[in-house]
């Protein structure tokens, strides 16, 4: 049975989308995710991606309305550049995800895209991004 590793930078058990997707996959896959927090189904494995997002992220801004999200967006991405981590994953993530051997790589989230990418290079797996929304307009008024 083919293995499909789902990527999403939250806790899954707060995304209807993910939950979706593996209901959907889950009779033709084997579905591992990996986030913040594991989904409530036995069938579904689950990595915790441990990150740095404990010190350093602002994530209290995710259910503001955007035009709020906006100002601690930019302080999060002035973090990461000033610091050079990745709120989401680490060296020892990659290496975990890695060990699940995917046949198909799917990320939720665009923070999630470097892992996934790296999973790509160095599996050579397909990478499909689910789009929950047009990022480009998620700012305008």
């Amino acid at each position: 049975m083919k293995k499909v590793l789902i990527i999403c930078s939250s806790d899954h058990r707060s995304e209807p989308r993910l939950l979706m997707q593996c209901n959907a996959l889950s009779s033709e896959f084997k579905i591992v995710t990996a986030g913040l927090g594991p989904v409530n189904d036995k069938r579904i494995g689950f990595i915790k991606l441990q990150g740095t997002e404990s010190k350093r992220y602002i994530n209290f801004h995710h259910q503001l309305p955007s035009v709020l999200r906006l100002p601690f967006t930019l302080i999060n991405k002035l973090i990461f550049s000033i610091s050079g981590d990745n709120p989401f994953y680490s060296g020892s993530d990659l290496r975990k995800l890695e060990k699940t051997r995917p046949d198909l790589v799917i990320s939720h989230h665009p923070p999630a895209l470097p892992i996934a990418i790296q999973l790509k290079n160095n599996l050579k797996v397909p990478v499909i991004f689910n789009a929950h929304e047009i990022y480009a307009f998620e700012f305008e008024d």
